[in-house]
């Protein structure tokens, strides 16, 4: 998937649709990721909730900085923001949905 190139006319249809994938893979990870701690841990402490997010975090920083060495990739500050942004949206959603 790192090396897919999309068609150009999947982009004129949908302006931001990268941006709704970044947001949603890390979603969906963060959210698969904190789910399962939770339900392993039976407890959410602020301690797990920090590395969860801290190691996520440095996953998305990684996955967007190594698309600066990948053909048709570029790094994108606005998709970072994303990937941070879901990551932060999964976690506090089983957070607060498991209180």
């Amino acid at each position: 998937m790192i090396y897919y190139q999309p068609e150009s006319s999947t982009y004129s249809r949908f302006s931001h649709l990268d941006k709704l994938i970044h947001f949603s893979l890390f979603f969906i990870q963060s959210l698969l990721t904190s789910k399962t701690i939770h339900l392993y841990k039976g407890n959410f402490s602020f301690n797990i909730f920090i590395i969860i997010l801290l190691i996520l975090t440095v996953f998305g920083v990684f996955t967007e900085i190594q698309q600066l060495y990948v053909p048709f990739r570029n790094f994108d500050y606005y998709d970072l923001l994303l990937n941070i942004l879901g990551v932060l949206s999964g976690v506090f959603c089983v957070k607060i949905f498991n209180k």
